[in-house]
Parts: C-alpha cells; structure tokens; sequence
C-alpha cells in the first residue's frame, strides 16, 4: 500500500491531467475513504505513516484542480479534515495542509464559506491562539503549523461573503479582541525574521561588490 500511494503522489503531483483523470474515477472519495481511518487511531508503524502522509500529500495535489475541490466539498472532505483536526491525533498535520489547498485562491471560495458553516472557526482559531508543541504527533515545525492556520484564515478573509464573512470577523472582537493581538504578535515575529533575511543578503551583496 506504502508504495502504490507514493507512486500515485509522484503521479499526480506535477500532472494536472492526472489529477484530472483521477476525479473521474472518483478518486478524491477513495482517498478521504482511506484517510478516515486515521480519524480517530494513529498510525501503528512508521510504514503505516508514511502510508497515510502519501494520502495526505496526493489530496493536496489533487486539490490544485478546481474540479476536484468541488469533489471534495460534494465529499464532506471539509468535515473530516475538520474532525481530525479536533482529535489531535497525527493525521491533524495532513489535514492542516489540505485544508490549506483546498481554500486558497479565488478557486476555495465555496470551500471557505462551508468551513465557516460547519463550524470550523471553533476549531481553526484555538490552533492559530496557540501554536502545538512539535512531538510525535505534531511532525510540522512550529513555523509551517503557524503558516497554514494563518493561510487558511487569510483564505477565508478574501473568499467569504454575507453572514459567513460576518461571522469571521466577528472572531476577531471576541475576548477583548486577543487575536488581534495575537495577529500583531504573528507579525512582529515574522517581520523580524525577514528583516535578518534582509541583513544578511546586503551583506552577502556588499562581499560580492568586494
């Protein structure tokens, strides 16, 4: 299983017609139908991860489709990412990057107003308040983690219209507005890194002019 689900990402990972064909053939279904099992259970070897962490990685190729986002959203994907992202079990991580693909861009419009529909505030903004601790469960680093909540939300800032749009915003007044605040905080951090990045490639400019 190991090998035919890296092969299929391999597949389809820079192909868009692949991933194309492997809407037809009802493919996104197959693969939330496989990754459901890791809703509730991790899994029980590192083969069996690197199994589930290939499903993961071909949604989130098969995502960059417009067709297959439909597909998934026709497939209650949103609902189980959002499921396993309230377990906290490993399959939280792929879950954060399909939700990530599967809002972004003009294309996750409908996708993004369905997240705020079912719920998925209550689960995206604890997660955004506080960055998880990297252990064995949490494999992405506290910066990737902090990137795709903050991705997804930026999504849904650009894509939700009406109530949805509302509701959103209304997120960010709650509890004296704290995640605005955490939002400076987010920013603060991340504009001191670019600035060293910045720094470093002057000086690295001002050697080569040498």
């Amino acid at each position: 299983f190991r090998s035919c689900s890296e092969i299929l990402s391999i597949l389809i990972q820079t192909n868009n017609d692949n991933r194309l064909m492997l809407g037809t053939i009802d493919g996104i279904d197959g693969l939330l139908q496989q990754l459901a099992i890791y809703k509730r259970h991790d899994p029980s070897s590192t083969e069996e991860q690197e199994y589930m962490e290939n499903l993961f990685n071909c949604l989130c190729s098969a995502l960059m489709a417009k067709e297959n986002r439909d597909r998934f959203l026709k497939g209650e994907g949103l609902q189980l990412m959002n499921l396993m992202l309230r377990e906290k079990k490993m399959s939280r991580n792929g879950s954060l990057k399909v939700l990530d693909h599967a809002m972004s861009g003009p294309d996750g419009r409908e996708n993004c107003n369905k997240f705020v529909d079912i719920l998925g505030l209550r689960t995206i903004f604890p997660l955004f308040m506080k960055t998880p601790k990297r252990n064995k469960k949490h494999l992405l680093s506290s910066d990737e983690h902090e990137e795709h909540v903050c991705s997804v939300i930026a999504s849904m800032l650009r894509n939700c219209r009406g109530t949805q749009r509302q509701r959103l915003l209304s997120k960010f007044t709650e509890n004296d507005h704290e995640k605005v605040d955490r939002l400076l905080e987010l920013h603060l951090k991340y504009l001191e890194k670019v600035e060293i990045v910045d720094r470093e490639i002057d000086q690295q400019e001002k050697v080569t002019r040498l």
